[in-house]
């Protein structure tokens, strides 16, 4: 894995830490993104049986709305006929056809329990909770009163329409994390939730889900982080920073420029704007936001669609099999090194010619400047040194994956980076090498 990460940003620009100090706080959500235009809504389609490969995207987060049309898959077979190692689970009958209300009184989800699998019948939705997220803020143990959940997992529902989401209410952060990691039938694991780019020594309890995020890689899973909303460097994050995991920060897809608000030297960016799944409704609902919080869990989607591909096409029904996301009948395997080497060199590069304008630069945020407002455009153009220095190794998307599954099954020969691109993104994963394996006060 010796291409795949990144490290520590040797310095910061004095124009960087000025801005930095203007949105010192910028909430997971926010952001000045125009909505991507394309409306892309994922078709429900039908699981089988065991006859059926599958993949699993575990996420941490503030639960979800099971109700959402965006999961249902009508007939889906029970999940313990096709997913190994599944643990017992109470099946969950939900109204669909009544107001969210309504059905969520009638189908008693307020009676739902922490540290207890469930499946909601007729959706790609498995659950579990560690404990009401948001310090008590939610009433409901599993269900999402918050959105941000929801919104994540119909990201991955978007890239990858046949994954099997488990959302972990994830109350008790680092608990929520080692059970999912215990758990051998989840194969991705992405995460959105925690302080981002504080290095870990300063955040208490980060210990354990370092420890279990490390054992997840070393298991064969991938791990994904959001690299934050700061306008720093993550790798000294508990999530994003080791180089076990792949770093996602934002760009603008309709503009072709970094984010803003973005971490800044990350393995990967994905789209800061997304169309997003609704809470609280039964009907097809969604809404515009913004954040690397989206970036992350589409990119998962694209891993965990290039592993479905994969073991549909060498007919592997199980999960992970002896640290391998698939083995073919001819003895070939696929890793989550080969994955990672695969992703590095099929994501994109956006030149600066590519850059436009903002589509409402009125509606960008401000910054106050000598009691003057400053409008502040969200994104920056590529930068003509290398785009590299911004992008890590590229872009990814729906649009990146099938070269993804080219390369993986050997149809296509690894693509090349420019040599500037390997020189920086591999000094970055030596310098996370060692700070992450070396001795640190934690």
């Amino acid at each position: 894995m010796a291409e795949a990460a990144y490290a520590p940003l040797r310095s910061m620009s004095g124009a960087k830490v000025l801005f930095a100090t203007c949105v010192s706080v910028f909430s997971l959500l926010g952001g000045c993104v125009a909505p991507p235009s394309d409306g892309l809504d994922p078709a429900p389609t039908s699981f089988g049986s065991s006859s059926r490969p599958h993949v699993v995207v575990a996420l941490f987060d503030t639960g979800i709305n099971p109700y959402h049309p965006v999961f249902r898959s009508q007939g889906m077979a029970e999940p313990r006929s096709f997913i190994p190692g599944l643990p017992e689970y109470e099946t969950i009958q939900l109204s669909f056809e009544l107001p969210y209300e309504d059905a969520f009184a009638k189908d008693n989800l307020a009676s739902l329990k922490q540290d207890k699998l469930y499946w909601f019948k007729d959706t790609r939705i498995l659950a579990y909770s560690t404990g009401e997220f948001l310090g008590g803020a939610q009433k409901y143990s599993n269900i999402d009163e918050h959105g941000h959940g929801t919104a994540l997992a119909s990201l991955v529902m978007r890239a990858n329409p046949e994954a099997v989401i488990l959302m972990v209410e994830a109350g008790r952060s680092h608990l929520a994390i080692q059970w999912a990691v215990q758990q051998t039938w989840t194969d991705v694991l992405s995460i959105s939730i925690g302080s981002f780019n504080l290095p870990s020594e300063f955040v208490g309890g980060d210990a354990g889900r370092v420890e279990s995020l490390k054992d997840a890689a070393t298991m064969g899973k991938m791990v994904v982080a959001a690299v934050g909303n700061e306008i720093i460097p993550p790798h000294l994050g508990t999530y994003a920073g080791p180089p076990w995991a792949i770093g996602v920060g934002g760009v603008v897809r309709e503009t072709q420029g970094e984010s803003l608000f973005s971490g800044k030297t990350p393995d990967f960016v994905s789209e800061f704007g997304a169309r997003l799944a609704s809470k609280e409704t039964t009907e097809d609902k969604w809404w515009d936001g913004s954040g690397t919080s989206f970036s992350a869990p589409l990119l998962a989607g694209v891993v965990s669609r290039a592993i479905y591909e994969i073991r549909a096409e060498w007919g592997h029904l199980g999960g992970i099999t002896d640290g391998a996301l698939a083995l073919s009948g001819d003895g070939r395997k696929i890793t989550n090194a080969d994955v990672r080497l695969a992703l590095n060199r099929t994501a994109t590069y956006w030149l600066p010619s590519d850059y436009s304008l903002p589509p409402d630069p009125a509606a960008c945020p401000t910054c106050t400047v000598a009691r003057t407002s400053v409008p502040i455009a969200p994104e920056i153009p590529g930068t003509p040194v290398g785009p590299w220095l911004q992008m890590g190794w590229g872009f990814v998307n729906e649009s990146t994956g099938p070269q993804l599954v080219r390369v993986l099954l050997g149809k296509e020969t690894l693509p090349q980076k420019p040599d500037g691109a390997m020189l920086f993104m591999h000094e970055l994963y030596e310098a996370r090498k060692a700070y992450w394996n070396g001795p640190r006060p934690l």
